[in-house]
C-alpha cells in the first residue's frame, strides 16, 4: 500500500495525461487546467535532465506549494514516461520518495533515477 499522503497520482506521455488516480473527495481540474499543468511537469523534467553531465542522473523533482506537494518521477516503460504525484503534508519526503521507488521495483517500472544525491 502506499503512502497515505499521496492524494493524486498521474502517468504523463508525450505532454498528454494518459493515467490518472484522485482520492475521494478531492477536486479535479477542468481539462484546460489539467493541460496546462502536465505541459508544466513535463517542462520541469526536461530542465531537470539538462544538468545531468554535472550532477549524475536525474532521480526526480519535488515541487512545494503552500497547499500541496508534487513529486516527478522519469519513469521508463518502453517508452520515457512521467510519474506525478501530489502529496498532502504531513508526510516525511524520504519515506515518500522510498516509497515510491519500491512500488517501481515492485511492478519492474524502471525508474531513470532514484537518488537525492550525485554518485560519489
Amino acid at each position: 500500500m502506499l503512502h497515505g499522503s499521496i492524494v493524486a497520482a498521474g502517468v504523463i506521455e508525450d505532454g498528454d495525461l494518459t493515467g490518472y488516480f484522485i482520492r475521494p473527495k478531492m477536486p479535479l481540474q477542468n481539462a484546460e487546467k489539467m493541460s496546462e499543468m502536465v505541459m508544466h511537469a513535463n517542462i520541469v523534467a526536461v530542465i531537470g535532465t539538462t544538468n545531468e553531465d554535472f550532477f549524475g542522473e536525474f532521480g526526480y523533482i519535488m515541487a512545494h506549494w503552500k497547499h500541496a506537494d508534487v513529486f516527478i518521477f522519469p519513469i521508463n516503460v518502453e517508452t520515457p514516461k512521467l510519474l506525478a504525484i501530489r502529496v498532502m503534508r504531513p508526510y516525511d519526503h524520504e519515506e515518500i520518495v522510498q516509497q515510491m521507488t519500491d512500488f517501481m521495483q515492485e511492478k519492474k517500472i524502471e525508474l531513470t533515477g532514484t537518488s537525492s544525491a550525485p554518485d560519489q
